[in-house]
């Protein structure tokens, strides 16, 4: 078990064999906060850890070092001008048992709901949905919505291929839209900081 007192980036080795799938999580709750399929091929990764607490592995491992958080706030994709003047600061999230899909805005009330789908999810997989919605207090377009939260995930810190996963997951719509979730994706990881796997 390993201890975060605040945010940083880890860079880790593992210490035996090389896991097909690394997963990290609480071990108060159970909950899984980070995981990455690495097919048994890759020796040492780093990746943000934004949130402070407890987590425990699936698999033994050495910090190999602990920096401050490691956010390229240069490079990022530039969003586009508002299409909606919405926004409000005090947002409510509530949750809706009948809720048939994961979540839904109310823009004009300044609410989104979130169904049993939603708790099904991992925190970070959660955040990402929940900066989905708020980017419609700002947006039309599902695509402007993607990329307002993929930018904003990225500026608290939380990891790239979470975001992949959380896209192609949950947020995919067309084959258009992952054309240019794609392209988008591909001009992020050519940032420096990314090319080793946040």
């Amino acid at each position: 078990m390993i201890t975060i007192y605040e945010p940083c980036t880890l860079y880790i080795k593992f210490l035996e064999q090389i896991p097909k799938v690394f997963v990290l999580g609480n071990p108060d709750t159970g909950e899984v906060f980070f995981f990455r399929h690495l097919y048994g091929s890759i020796p040492r990764i780093k990746f943000n850890v934004p949130i402070p607490g407890n987590y425990e592995a699936n698999v033994p491992f050495e910090i190999v070092k602990e920096t401050a958080i490691e956010i390229p706030l240069l490079g990022l994709p530039v969003l586009p001008a508002a299409t909606r003047k919405r926004w409000t600061s005090d947002i409510q999230v509530e949750f809706n048992p009948m809720l048939s899909t994961i979540a839904r805005n109310f823009t004009d009330i300044g609410l989104i709901e979130v169904g049993p789908r939603y708790e099904q999810l991992i925190q970070p997989v959660k955040r990402f949905i929940i900066l989905h919605e708020m980017g419609h207090f700002f947006y039309d377009s599902e695509f402007d919505c993607d990329l307002y939260a993929l930018v904003n995930f990225i500026r608290e810190g939380y990891n790239v291929s979470t975001a992949y996963y959380s896209l192609e997951h949950y947020l995919m719509r067309s084959a258009q839209q992952i054309d240019r979730v794609k392209a988008l994706f591909s001009k992020i990881n050519s940032i420096q900081p990314f090319k080793t796997g946040l």
